[in-house]
């Protein structure tokens, strides 16, 4: 916690003692408020049963994974820019998870093929032509997860924006 002039400014949550003693305020909230910043990247936390179970399931799935190195059940999967995350909660129900990805490719139907070749478990959906420009296919991992993946019909970005 951070006081100025017997007021609580800003509030932080530290691990242990010695990150407490590594922090430092932010500054005055309008004055950060307003530095310009950029979001540069993002990686989704996907909710797994099993961590182990998952990097395998991913590693089939041509991702490049790691587990996180410390005690927490949590790994990584990667693929050209693409990062996920993978968070380990023993009780999940895969058909109660509403976890979602999408996932934007040059190529749906190449992606499919070599999903479908790997045979994954889950559920692999084929790639369908839309109404709104893309080729747009699934792939449901065995936690319930969905990865959803298109590719524009077009020949163009299929990102919005």
């Amino acid at each position: 916690m951070f006081v100025t002039d017997g007021l609580i400014i800003e509030i932080c949550d530290a691990g242990d003692l010695d990150h407490a003693r590594t922090l430092r305020p932010v500054g005055p909230l309008s004055v950060a408020a307003s530095r310009p910043t950029r979001l540069s990247s993002m990686s989704p936390i996907l909710t797994v049963r099993d961590i182990d179970a998952a990097l395998r399931h991913y590693k089939t799935l041509g991702f490049d994974v790691h587990a996180y190195e410390g005690d927490a059940a949590y790994g990584f999967v990667e693929r050209d820019d693409l990062s996920l995350h993978l968070a380990e909660h023993p009780a999940l129900d895969p058909a109660e998870n509403e976890c979602a990805v999408y996932l934007y490719v040059d190529d749906a139907d190449a992606l499919y093929a070599r999903w479908r070749a790997a045979r994954p478990a889950g559920r692999l959906v084929a790639p369908v032509d839309t109404d709104y420009g893309l080729r747009e296919g699934a792939h449901i991992d065995p936690d319930g997860n969905l990865l959803r993946f298109g590719s524009s019909t077009r020949g163009t970005d299929p990102r919005p924006g």
